[in-house]
Protein backbone atom coordinates (compact mmCIF):
# COMPACT_ATOMS: atom_id res chain seq x y z
CA UNK A 1 0.00 0.00 0.00
CA UNK A 2 2.97 2.47 0.93
CA UNK A 3 4.15 1.96 -2.29
CA UNK A 4 1.25 2.94 -4.22
CA UNK A 5 0.87 5.90 -2.16
CA UNK A 6 4.55 7.08 -3.15
CA UNK A 7 3.58 5.94 -6.84
CA UNK A 8 0.67 8.32 -6.59
CA UNK A 9 2.61 10.91 -5.44
CA UNK A 10 5.41 10.62 -8.20
CA UNK A 11 2.62 10.55 -11.06
CA UNK A 12 1.00 13.70 -9.41
CA UNK A 13 3.16 15.94 -10.51
CA UNK A 14 0.96 19.37 -12.01
CA UNK A 15 -0.06 18.24 -15.26
CA UNK A 16 -2.16 21.19 -16.15
CA UNK A 17 -2.02 24.95 -15.80
CA UNK A 18 -4.44 26.62 -13.26
CA UNK A 19 -4.78 30.43 -13.53
CA UNK A 20 -1.65 30.47 -11.17
CA UNK A 21 0.87 27.96 -12.14
CA UNK A 22 1.92 26.27 -15.59
CA UNK A 23 1.92 22.78 -16.39
CA UNK A 24 5.54 20.58 -15.26
CA UNK A 25 6.83 20.14 -19.19
CA UNK A 26 8.08 24.09 -19.00
CA UNK A 27 10.38 23.65 -16.21
CA UNK A 28 11.65 20.27 -17.48
CA UNK A 29 11.79 21.38 -21.24
CA UNK A 30 13.98 24.43 -20.00
CA UNK A 31 16.52 21.89 -17.87
CA UNK A 32 16.71 19.77 -20.71
CA UNK A 33 17.71 22.75 -22.93
CA UNK A 34 20.20 24.38 -20.65
CA UNK A 35 21.64 21.60 -19.23
CA UNK A 36 21.75 19.03 -22.16
CA UNK A 37 21.10 20.52 -25.40
CA UNK A 38 23.77 23.80 -24.96
CA UNK A 39 20.51 26.19 -24.91
CA UNK A 40 19.97 25.48 -28.01
CA UNK A 41 16.19 25.39 -27.81
CA UNK A 42 12.73 27.49 -27.91
CA UNK A 43 11.99 27.96 -23.67
CA UNK A 44 11.77 31.64 -25.02
CA UNK A 45 9.50 30.88 -28.10
CA UNK A 46 7.56 28.12 -25.92
CA UNK A 47 6.83 30.88 -22.56
CA UNK A 48 6.10 33.69 -24.93
CA UNK A 49 3.29 31.36 -26.79
CA UNK A 50 2.18 30.71 -23.20
CA UNK A 51 1.54 33.84 -22.69
CA UNK A 52 -0.40 34.78 -25.80
CA UNK A 53 -1.77 31.38 -26.16
CA UNK A 54 -1.84 29.81 -22.97
CA UNK A 55 -4.71 26.96 -24.07
CA UNK A 56 -2.65 25.43 -26.80
CA UNK A 57 0.76 26.16 -25.38
CA UNK A 58 -0.53 23.96 -22.14
CA UNK A 59 -2.37 21.34 -24.58
CA UNK A 60 1.27 21.00 -25.76
CA UNK A 61 3.02 20.51 -22.87
CA UNK A 62 0.78 18.31 -21.31
CA UNK A 63 0.53 16.32 -24.50
CA UNK A 64 4.19 15.64 -23.93
CA UNK A 65 4.31 15.73 -20.16
CA UNK A 66 1.36 12.45 -20.69
CA UNK A 67 3.73 10.86 -22.94
CA UNK A 68 6.84 11.18 -20.75
CA UNK A 69 4.84 9.96 -17.39
CA UNK A 70 3.85 6.97 -19.72
CA UNK A 71 7.44 6.00 -21.05
CA UNK A 72 8.44 6.47 -17.80
CA UNK A 73 5.57 4.55 -15.63
CA UNK A 74 7.86 1.50 -15.68
CA UNK A 75 10.71 3.33 -14.18
CA UNK A 76 8.83 5.15 -11.59
CA UNK A 77 7.26 1.39 -10.49
CA UNK A 78 10.79 0.39 -10.33
CA UNK A 79 12.01 3.44 -8.57
CA UNK A 80 8.94 3.93 -5.65
CA UNK A 81 9.36 -0.46 -5.12
CA UNK A 82 13.69 0.45 -4.44
CA UNK A 83 12.71 3.56 -2.11
CA UNK A 84 9.54 2.24 -0.03
CA UNK A 85 11.18 -1.02 0.48
CA UNK A 86 13.90 1.50 2.48
CA UNK A 87 10.82 2.62 4.76
CA UNK A 88 10.40 0.91 7.80
CA UNK A 89 7.88 2.43 10.78
CA UNK A 90 11.49 3.65 12.49
CA UNK A 91 12.13 5.87 9.75
CA UNK A 92 12.44 9.23 11.09
CA UNK A 93 10.83 11.63 9.01
CA UNK A 94 13.76 13.60 7.89
CA UNK A 95 14.81 9.99 6.60
CA UNK A 96 11.51 9.30 4.75
CA UNK A 97 11.79 13.19 3.23
CA UNK A 98 15.37 12.14 2.04
CA UNK A 99 14.22 8.94 0.46
CA UNK A 100 11.17 10.95 -0.93
CA UNK A 101 13.61 13.65 -2.91
CA UNK A 102 15.98 10.84 -4.02
CA UNK A 103 13.17 9.03 -5.62
CA UNK A 104 11.63 11.89 -7.20
CA UNK A 105 15.06 13.04 -8.25
CA UNK A 106 15.65 9.95 -9.97
CA UNK A 107 11.99 9.80 -11.75
CA UNK A 108 12.86 13.32 -13.00
CA UNK A 109 16.21 12.19 -15.05
CA UNK A 110 13.77 9.81 -17.01
CA UNK A 111 11.17 12.41 -17.97
CA UNK A 112 14.18 14.54 -18.50
CA UNK A 113 15.56 11.37 -21.07
CA UNK A 114 12.04 11.02 -22.57
CA UNK A 115 12.16 14.81 -23.54
CA UNK A 116 15.90 14.94 -24.75
CA UNK A 117 14.44 11.64 -27.29
CA UNK A 118 12.05 13.47 -28.63
CA UNK A 119 14.18 16.44 -28.98
CA UNK A 120 13.60 17.18 -32.14
CA UNK A 121 10.06 16.23 -32.43
CA UNK A 122 8.96 18.50 -29.69
CA UNK A 123 10.95 21.56 -31.27
CA UNK A 124 8.88 20.80 -34.49
CA UNK A 125 5.74 20.88 -32.83
CA UNK A 126 6.67 24.13 -30.92
CA UNK A 127 7.59 25.57 -33.97
CA UNK A 128 4.50 24.47 -35.50
CA UNK A 129 2.63 25.43 -33.05
CA UNK A 130 3.87 29.12 -32.90
CA UNK A 131 3.95 30.09 -36.61
CA UNK A 132 0.36 28.77 -36.85
CA UNK A 133 -0.52 30.75 -34.47
CA UNK A 134 1.37 33.82 -35.88
CA UNK A 135 -0.69 33.38 -38.85
CA UNK A 136 -4.20 33.13 -36.66
CA UNK A 137 -3.22 36.16 -35.16
CA UNK A 138 -2.16 38.47 -38.47
CA UNK A 139 -5.56 37.44 -39.99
Amino acid sequence: MRAFLVLCALLSYPTHASEQTMPRFYLDYAVVEHSLKNDKGYSKELLDFAKAHRQQADFLADFWWAKAKKECLETFKEIVHRYASQVTPSTSASDRTNLEKAAKAESDQCVYGVIYDHWDEINAMIVEKVNQADKEDAR
